[in-house]
């Protein structure tokens, strides 16, 4: 009798046992439903836009530089930030002016001060945003410089290699235009220290509002070659010129050289 009652109670503990795991797996609450407006977002006509010059130098060094000025012929890269379904852009002033995609490249002929116009519009959801019509319209000011009347990178700068804070030199950069053949000519030099050949001797491969870019892979420099580089003009008027060379100052065998270079203008 005692191992009999002894079995039952084994029997409804086991059981007890797997209707528990039953329901362990298969009684618990089910998860939450995500929410369908996690990831919608309403129109939105913010928009960048930036010249090829510092394009480029954004995407080498991973820093996001922009202005609201750019120069006289420099190709502009225009971008709305988000998606949408419908775009329109315009210039304020300007009726034969229109663009309807997400993002155009355009350069300007005179200096001047432009307004520039993005009305986009979305499929209205009604579900995440109840009366909302989708439309949203953003202007922008956006200036164009003629380096002929004015270029801001155009002086004497007094600085140093940061490898070297208490060395001091002189840096320059000029900028002439040749009427006569519609170009513009730049130098720049005292790049290393010591060497006073111009890293710019002509056209940089590369300009901006407040931006140059060189390279010279197969140009002797001072003993050096490979010279390549970006340099920048601060608002505060400091220049700031990354670059790179091999064989300088000691001989061919040498790793390449980089450095930055920090002046104020004089």
């Amino acid at each position: 009798m005692i191992i009999l009652n002894f079995q039952n109670t084994t029997i409804r503990i086991y059981v007890i046992l797997v209707i528990g795991f039953i329901c362990f797996h298969s009684c618990k609450p089910e998860d939450a439903p995500q929410n369908p407006c996690a990831n919608v977002y309403k129109a939105n006509a913010n928009f960048t836009f930036i010249e090829d010059g510092w394009q480029v130098y954004n995407e080498a060094h991973q820093i996001p530089i922009t202005n609201d000025t750019v120069l006289v012929g420099s190709s502009v890269f225009f971008n709305c930030k988000q998606e949408n379904d419908y775009y329109n852009w315009g210039i304020v002033g300007d009726t034969t002016f229109h663009r309807n995609t997400k993002s155009f490249n355009l350069s300007f002929g005179n200096q001047t001060h432009l307004q520039v116009r993005l009305i986009v519009k979305k499929k209205p959801n009604p579900f995440c945003f109840p009366g909302d019509d989708e439309w949203d319209t953003i202007t922008k000011t956006i200036t164009t410089i003629n380096t002929t009347i004015y270029d801001p990178l155009v002086g004497t700068y007094k600085g140093y290699e940061i490898s070297k804070p208490s060395d001091i030199f002189y840096v320059r950069y000029t900028h002439d235009s040749v009427f006569a053949s519609n170009t513009d000519i730049y130098w720049c030099n005292g790049i290393p220290k010591g060497c006073n050949v111009n890293i710019i001797d002509g056209n940089p491969y590369a300009v901006g509002y407040r931006l140059f870019g060189f390279q010279n892979p197969g140009t002797f420099f001072c003993g050096s070659q490979s010279l390549a580089g970006w340099g920048y003009i601060q608002p505060n008027n400091t220049l700031i010129i990354d670059y790179s060379l091999l064989d300088w100052p000691h001989g061919p065998n040498d790793k390449p050289y980089s450095q930055k270079f920090i002046g104020t203008k004089q």
